[in-house]
């Protein structure tokens, strides 16, 4: 999953996937707060408090499998937003940029903050080796 201007390195991450022969599907997420905040609706509005089956959240992620990556160029707080939505048989790996008063071009500063393209491979092929465990 990834937003913004990171969208960018999660497509570039999951071609680095397929060239090692691992599939990956990539949601492209506009509003980490909206799906927060629609998927939170969701479970209040259905019968059972923990019942997350009605969000679009839910129903993306329902068409994906294995473990997941977040990536944003915001701080992590932001990718988290959607953690207690995210089911919990899923793995979810969240990558953001926690700090401030750094300056550097754009690729360092995503390899700084272990958003770039790389950081975001490897970490889908950990959290897969451990999900194989």
């Amino acid at each position: 999953m990834g937003s913004g201007a990171i969208l960018t390195e999660v497509l570039k991450a999951s071609e680095i996937l397929a060239s090692q022969g691992i599939s990956s599907d990539v949601l492209s997420v506009t509003s980490w707060s909206e799906l927060s905040r629609e998927a939170l609706s969701a479970r209040q509005n259905s019968p059972s408090c923990l019942e997350i089956g009605h969000s679009h959240l839910f129903h993306q992620l329902a068409k994906t499998k294995g473990p997941i990556v977040a990536a944003s160029d915001y701080v992590l707080a932001v990718t988290e937003s959607i953690r207690a939505f995210v089911p919990n048989t899923r793995p979810y790996h969240t990558l953001g940029t926690d700090g401030f008063g750094r300056s550097d071009t754009r690729a360092a500063l995503r390899d700084y903050f272990q958003v770039s393209a790389e950081h975001i491979a490897k970490t889908a092929m950990k959290a897969l080796e451990h999900s194989l465990v």
